[in-house]
This record gives structure tokens, sequence and C-alpha cells, in this order.
């Protein structure tokens, strides 16, 4: 923790974090955590919502999907009525009725009949569409008998068609005699396998499955067909069938999202076991979508952010410059003062604890004892000016080349009048805080004639001393030294 606060110390004191291009993209950059924060809380209401959604349609699915499934029972319902009261039917020609359901099984627009035939009280076949029994030898008669006695329409169990693993139904409907007995029933089986649960690729999203389930758990149709899982296996120990099996409104989801519905039939069904559709929705597909939605807001807000920040970029470098410009007529202002005499305003441009580096003797301190310079110059250059040269502004400070003109009529800073006009060159560096000026650094040269700089020709400059040189120093000193041997 020690080392963070020194890193972050140090960071504080470096000149970027400290100039307005920093200030500026940091107020940017917090400008966007609070949109940043709701992004993510949104994108979490997203998900729930998401969710939410997926649920109600798959429920709607399932809804729907069985509500189909027992109209499709309510048309064989009557067609088989239809059927029964046909001639070929009613009559005792069972080779006519057998070509009659050979027709119509082999015909296109009854893809899903497997079978048709006529059975009687007395379980004998008295005819049929074809020779091989999908009902098998251990079929359940119960709602074959029950449709003859009763002259109603039955429906028998899911169940599994040996001769080619397909989920069947059989339907049976009585086929009255002329006095309105009934002895015989048309039978009906019809395969799901060659039925559609309406399933439609863009009705639920990708990875959706759709399954008709027995209610002891048996897998009798699915859409689209899972590799793993076959026709006719137990999908008991699955939540999404668990929870259909024990109706829960609110199933567990192992990464689906589940509903299902049950299949209502209408007629009787004696010893049959109802079924359900059962809809399944991958989790992570649907928040997936969430999940995209929220990526393409944030790269939206990702672009925004990159544009503001190189706004604030842009803006600090005009913002500086405008700055630089302000805090040099600050300055000049100052030295307009020095000119004018005049002083009232100095109190806007000026710390009123400036600190004046250069000062001498008895000045007071801060803005008074500024105003006393100035006060000062004026008296002893009462048509004196202070001219910036040269400006050059850097962050907080600005360094001016100045010249300092004017006829000294009274004693400055210790030299005597001259009563003549004067000139003196320097260099002045002023440091800003809160946009006044707080320090001043002054390094001004002599105080000379100003004919001196005008008319430098004209001033008389002695020559310096020329020294003989090194090798008539020696002659010179042992000519010297022969002299006095002589002697």
């Amino acid at each position: 923790m020690q080392r963070i606060k020194s890193i972050v110390r140090w960071f504080a004191n470096t000149p970027f974090a400290r100039s307005l291009r920093f200030r500026l993209i940091s107020i940017v950059l917090l400008a966007s955590l609070p949109t940043i924060a709701l992004l993510f809380l949104t994108a979490s209401q997203a998900r729930g919502d998401a969710i939410n959604v997926a649920k109600d349609e798959a429920q709607r699915i399932a809804t729907q999907t069985a509500t189909q499934q027992a109209r499709e029972m309510d048309r064989v319902e009557r067609e088989l009525f239809l059927l029964s009261r046909l001639p070929e039917v009613k009559s005792d020609n069972s080779a006519a009725c057998t070509e009659f359901f050979e027709s119509l099984v082999e015909a296109p627009e009854n893809p899903i009949y497997v079978d048709l035939r006529v059975i009687g009280l007395d379980g004998k076949v008295h005819c049929r569409s074809a020779v091989s029994n999908p009902l098998g030898p251990n079929e359940d008669r119960e709602f074959i008998n029950q449709a003859i006695r009763q002259h109603t329409f039955t429906v028998g169990s899911y169940r599994i068609n040996p001769l080619n693993d397909h989920s069947i139904i059989s339907f049976a409907a009585p086929i009255e005699n002329e006095d309105g007995s009934s002895d015989r029933a048309i039978v009906a089986t019809l395969d799901l396998g060659e039925q559609s649960l309406g399933l439609e690729a863009d009705s639920l999203p990708t990875g959706s499955v759709l399954s008709m389930v027995r209610d002891d758990g048996m897998l009798l149709l699915q859409e689209p067909p899972q590799n793993e899982v076959r026709v006719g296996v137990s999908l008991v120990g699955t939540p999404a069938v668990d929870a259909a099996l024990t109706e829960q409104t609110d199933a567990p989801h192992d990464a689906w999202i589940s509903a299902s519905a049950p299949i209502a039939i209408s007629a009787p069904q004696p010893n049959g076991i109802p079924a359900h559709i059962v809809v399944q929705i991958p989790e992570a597909e649907i928040v997936r979508r969430a999940d995209d939605a929220f990526k393409e807001n944030l790269a939206k807000l990702g672009v925004a952010a990159a544009i503001a920040v190189l706004a604030a970029w842009i803006s600090a470098d005009l913002f500086t410059s405008r700055d630089s410009e302000t805090r040099k007529t600050i300055v000049a202002e100052l030295y307009h003062s020095f000119s004018s005499g005049i002083v009232d305003h100095l109190d806007t441009i000026v710390d009123t604890n400036v600190t004046d580096h250069a000062a001498i003797g008895d000045q007071a301190k801060g803005l008074d004892g500024l105003k006393q310079t100035i006060a000062a110059f004026r008296y002893a250059f009462p048509d004196g000016e202070v001219v910036p040269r040269e400006m050059l502004a850097d962050r907080d400070k600005v360094i001016v080349r100045v010249s300092l003109t004017g006829t000294q009529v009274g004693e400055f800073q210790g030299i005597s009048p001259s009563g003549t006009r004067m000139i003196a060159d320097g260099i002045e560096t002023f440091s800003f805080r809160d946009g006044l000026i707080s320090e001043i650094w002054s390094l001004m040269g002599p105080l000379m004639p100003m004919s001196v700089v005008e008319h430098p020709e004209e001033v008389e400059i002695e020559p310096a001393p020329v020294q003989p040189s090194f090798f008539k120093r020696v002659r010179r000193r042992f000519g010297r030294r022969g002299k006095d041997d002589a002697t």
C-alpha cells in the first residue's frame, strides 16, 4: 500500500499530471464512469429480461404445439367417422376394403398413416392396408373394444412401432350396421416420425429442441433430432422432462430454459399414457444475444469516449495556447502600469502575496512592494516606459525580454540622476497561480545612457594595454640579466 501511495504521489507531481490536458481527459473519463456503470447494470437486467422472454416464448411454443397435436387427433376422428360410413368399409367385401385402404395409405397426401384396418369385436381382422401389423402381437385392444361397445371415438397408447422403431399412436371409430348396432371398428395408426411438430428454423433460437415425451419419460419425437438421444429411450432424470412430468411451473435448468404443456386428448383413452410437449432453449444462446447487444453498446461508448478524449487532447492545446496568450496579456498590463503609473487594477492580475525575488532595500512585501517599485520608477523616470520585446509562455510561466527606457531625473535603486535618457535591458520571469502573477524574477542589465546604445561609434573607448608576446618578454628578461652581469 505504501508503494502504491508513493507511485501516486510521484505521478501527481509529474508535469503531465498537473497539465490542463490531463485534467480535461480525467474529466471526460470520470464523466464516462456513470455511463459505463449504467451500461453494466442494464446489461445484467437485459440478461434477466432476455431469459424471462425466452421462458415465455418456450411456454408459448409448447402450448401451441400441444394444441396442434390435439387438433391433429380431432382431424383423425373426423376422417375415421367419414371412412366408417363408406360402402367399401361397411361392406363384407374384404378385398375391396383392403384395396381401398392400400390406396389411402400409399397416397402422397396421407404420409402419416401407417396402417388402416377393420377389426371385429372378436379380434378378427376384416381388411387391412398392409400384411404387417404395427400394433404388434401384444397390442392393447381395450380402446378398440370400447369404441365398438360405446359407439365412440377412442385413442390408444403412444408406443414404438417394432417394424421401424418410429413412435406411433392408434385411433378407433365404430362402424355402424344398418340397424345402428356395431360389431366392428376402423382402426388407424399414425406414424409420429412422419409428423412435424411445427418447429420452424426461425421460430426458436439456435440450438433449441422440441420434444414429445410420454408421461413415463419415453421419448416419442424430437425436432431437430439429437445424435445422442434416440426415440424410445427414457428421459427421466432430465430436468426439463422431470419438471414436465411433475407439472412444475418453474423448472430448474441445467444450461437450458425449458417449458412444457400436456397434449389434451378429449376422446377416451383407456389404459393410455398421455404425453407432453417439452421445449428446451439453450440459455447460452439467449445470454449471448444480450451480451452481443452489451458489447455493441460498449463499443459505441468506447468510440464516443475515444472521440471525447481526442477532443479533450486537442482542446487542451487550444486552451493552453489561449491561456498562454492570456498570461502574456497580464504581463503586458503590468508593464503598462510601470509606463502609466496606474496601479488600481493590479489586484485583479497580481496575487496580493506576490513574491518579488528581485526586491531590494526596504521594499515592502507582496503587492504593496510592487506598487512601491512602480512609484519609485515613475519618480525617477517621469517619461519612462517598460517595453516587452519578446515573450515566451510555458505552462504556468511567462519569460520576457524587456527594455527599460526614460529620462532619469531622480535617484533609482541607488543610482544618482543623470538628467539624460537612459536604457536597461533584461530578462524577467513571471510565475502564475490561479490566473494571477504569484512570483517575479528579474535579471536586469546595467542602466546606461541611451546614446551609448544609439551611437556606439561616438563613444571613445580606451584601448587596452598591449601585452608583449611571450618571446619578447623572454628576450627582454635575458637582455636585462646580461647588462647586470657586465656591470
